[in-house]
């Protein structure tokens, strides 16, 4: 099953949120809430549905606007279906805008999804995901983001 998120950050917590002091080796831990909707390429779902999801992170930077991660993925359909998934992504983040306490940026995952109900369409409820994410994060004290 494939998959586009857009999550925004909700909560943060690491050692410090000023993004432009970000080093190689720091270490960042999150809980973000969103929202996802699959899409049709190459047409392997004909039926539009889509998540809220809760995603909790742990991300290690490689560069002060790099990061990879381990992401795991909680959500539930809205709408008529009703199902509920589980993801466990790696991801990669580049910010492309650091100012302060505030930074934007892209991200992308790759990992598997576990559904809790067969959809008619697919063959299995465990499923390969992608996920490309648009990232906005802002600093609201020293050690909390939204």
């Amino acid at each position: 099953m494939v998959f586009a998120a857009l999550a925004f950050g909700s909560a943060s917590w690491s050692q410090n949120l000023r993004f432009d002091s970000f080093q190689r080796g720091q270490r960042e831990y999150a809980v973000m809430a969103g929202y996802g909707v699959n899409h049709r390429i190459p047409e392997a779902a004909k039926d539009r549905f889509s998540f809220d999801i809760l995603k909790i992170r742990y991300a290690v930077f490689t560069s002060p606007k790099t990061q990879l991660a381990l992401d795991l993925t909680a959500g539930n359909t809205e709408g008529k279906m009703n199902n509920s998934a589980l993801w466990a992504t790696t991801s990669y983040r580049r910010y492309f805008i650091i100012r302060g306490s505030t930074a934007v940026g892209f991200d992308f995952n790759f990992g598997l999804l576990r559904l809790r109900r067969h959809i008619s369409e697919l063959g299995t409820r465990t499923n390969f995901t992608e996920q490309i994410g648009l990232v906005l994060q802002h600093a609201v004290s020293p050690s909390t983001g939204m």
